[in-house]
């Protein structure tokens, strides 16, 4: 997908948020969503949520390309599946205006639909959506804890036996220096990862492992897996010297520079299955296309 502009112009002072409910047929939250990211532009500038405007705007509109367009791969009457890329935003980010895996659930459900979890930016892997009328009964299935999730990852060192990790994390406030990670912390809220080591390669020194994350907490298989001295290959936050970490936040590190630095061309962390009963069935959904 990319974005193109499309010019209006409101002959008398109208409000930007029912122009574009109007104007494109979304819901009043969806028209504020896009004024926050500031898609909706006057005089070159953005414009602010609850502003009148009387003369031209330009709305920044994401247009379809078949060849980027993220299809799903798993379709049923009340969710669909997609395999989510490594590098790709699931959500919006202030104004960021490159696609996000929400414009291809868009595209494929609709402007009502919803994703109903959600995986880190360098996170490759399973991940669900749906419109609206399913999206609370099956939202509550991840909240209360009734799906079953299991992501494979590739490991720094030799991990011999299944374990495990019960450290608690804690999730900083945002604004200071590498807020974005969160880390083990007697102060943080309790944390459960099971990890079963798979396969360990001798040449590279690294293990592939299966780990099931029983708490929800952020980047939870990241922090635990560094914790315990076997950091993820590829990971640009968690075991990577700090210099580094902000380097690869300022959008300084990229393409061979990456896999120079972190030791993989990406985060090397799949989603790769999802296990639940929805409405007396039993899913269990897998997605093995990822690093492995």
């Amino acid at each position: 997908m990319r974005f193109v502009q499309q010019t209006f112009v409101l002959p008398t002072p109208t409000k930007l948020c029912i122009f574009l409910t109007k104007q494109f047929q979304i819901p009043h939250s969806k028209a504020q969503q896009w004024l926050d990211l500031g898609r909706v532009t006057s005089n070159g500038k953005p414009c602010a949520k609850g502003q009148e405007i009387c003369g031209t705007i330009k709305v920044a509109m994401l247009q379809n390309d078949r060849e980027s367009v993220i299809a799903p791969f798993f379709i049923t009457p009340y969710f669909v599946a997609f395999n989510k890329p490594a590098f790709l935003l699931c959500h919006p980010k202030g104004r960021f205006q490159a696609p996000t895996l929400l414009d291809s659930v868009y595209a494929a459900l609709g402007n009502n639909a919803v994703l109903l979890h959600r995986l880190d930016k360098e996170t490759s892997g399973l991940i669900l959506a749906s419109k609206k009328p399913h999206a609370r009964s099956l939202g509550a299935l991840f909240e209360t804890r009734q799906i079953r999730k299991v992501y494979r990852a590739l490991c720094v060192g030799r991990i011999e036996t299944s374990m495990r990790i019960t450290s608690p994390i804690y999730r900083p406030q945002k604004g200071g220096d590498l807020s974005i990670k969160s880390f083990v912390s007697p102060h943080g809220k309790p944390s459960i990862t099971d990890i079963v080591p798979l396969h360990y390669d001798s040449t590279t020194n690294t293990t592939l492992i299966e780990a099931i994350p029983h708490t929800g907490r952020t980047h939870q298989i990241r922090v635990h897996l560094e914790s315990i001295g076997h950091r993820i290959v590829g990971d640009p936050l968690y075991g990577a010297p700090h210099s580094l970490a902000r380097a690869y936040l300022n959008h300084k590190i990229e393409g061979h520079a990456y896999t120079t630095s972190f030791g993989a061309k990406r985060l090397m962390l799949h989603a790769e299955r999802l296990e639940f009963v929805f409405l007396g069935l039993r899913f269990v959904l897998t997605c093995e296309e990822g690093f492995c």
